[in-house]
């Protein structure tokens, strides 16, 4: 396993860690050759950009916006604003996907490299 997450940090837990692979590796071992992609890099970048799991919703391990397979969520971040205008601070809407499966997931990810 560790030679799929070469050059990324490491969880803070192995229980974090399995869960990711037991999640995404599966899927991305079906799919990402189907699109030309390298399943590693699919799991590589569900790992960072989800912070080993800690921060995904619906099984959007890498933060894809849109609509999924089971619909999205609207998420808000407060952005202080530099002109100090409207009370200093911008509100940031994102519509992230969720997915009904881990496979539904890894799918999308695989389109949204734009490869067919």
């Amino acid at each position: 396993m560790a030679r799929i997450l070469d050059g990324v940090l490491r969880p803070p837990s192995f229980a974090q860690e399995q869960e990711l692979l037991d999640a995404v590796e599966e899927a991305a071992q079906a799919l990402c050759p189907r699109y030309g992609l390298q399943p590693d890099d699919c799991v590589k970048e569900a790992a960072r950009t989800s912070n080993w799991g800690r921060h995904v919703v619906g099984n959007n391990w890498w933060e894809l916006q849109g609509t999924g397979s089971a619909g999205f969520i609207t998420t808000l971040t407060l952005r202080k604003r530099k002109d100090g205008q409207h009370g200093g601070w911008d509100k940031l809407e994102t519509q992230l996907a969720k997915f009904a499966s881990p496979r539904d997931g890894v799918q999308a990810w695989c389109e949204s490299q734009g490869r067919a």
